[in-house]
């Protein structure tokens, strides 16, 4: 892991970050927030490269036209392919405009798409690889640290499962995956389910 983050990538990694913590408990609605958070982590990395002084970047994109490419995703990747001096896999350019329609499909019409685990941690490989090509940083996908960050309201549990769990001072999901199914079981007011069973 990289000793220090460049500030213009913290919200990409954290994005990121946060996009991988949901999927430590599998169900539809995480992996479904999994993907539109790794589609905008993806996002947020392009823009940001395009959109950083040359100094930095050593490519010189003009505002106008970063402009005119931040429109469309399309755009986007077209200026991608343009300006990048890493050496961007066309397979994963396929992918990833194919995982940015299913978050359109997701995210603008609300449709209740089925997203599998496997096609959220392949877009995760993705985006990990672009980082590392584009900004030369590595990204640990499996950095339980970053777990601390998302609070177990924001899982597809229930109201009363969720107040269980800060009843017995698990605040997070680093907090959770820390807990035992035995452990969890004995929690008062508790009902084991699919819900709540760290994978």
């Amino acid at each position: 892991m990289n000793e220090e983050l460049d500030s213009w990538l913290v919200v990409p990694v954290e994005v990121l970050r946060h996009a991988i913590g949901l999927l430590k408990i599998d169900t539809d609605v995480n992996r479904r927030l999994s993907l539109i958070n790794i589609d905008n982590a993806v996002e947020l990395v392009i823009k940001t490269y395009l959109d950083l002084p040359e100094r930095i970047t050593g490519i010189s994109v003009s505002r106008k036209e970063f402009t005119e490419a931040a429109e469309s995703f399309p755009k986007l990747l077209i200026a991608l392919e343009k300006y990048t001096r890493a050496d961007i896999d066309e397979k994963d350019l396929q992918y990833i405009e194919y995982y940015h329609r299913q978050r359109n499909e997701l995210y603008h019409k609300g449709t209740g798409l089925t997203v599998s685990k496997r096609d959220c941690e392949r877009y995760a490989e993705i985006a990990k690889r672009l980082l590392g090509e584009i900004f030369d940083y590595d990204i640990d996908l499996h950095d339980l640290e970053s777990l601390k960050t998302i609070p177990v309201d924001d899982l597809d549990m229930t109201i009363r499962t969720t107040n269980c769990l800060k009843a017995e001072n698990i605040f997070t999901l680093y907090d959770l995956i820390k807990q035992s199914a035995q452990g969890l079981k004995k929690t008062r007011n508790m009902r084991m389910s699919s819900d709540i069973t760290p994978s």
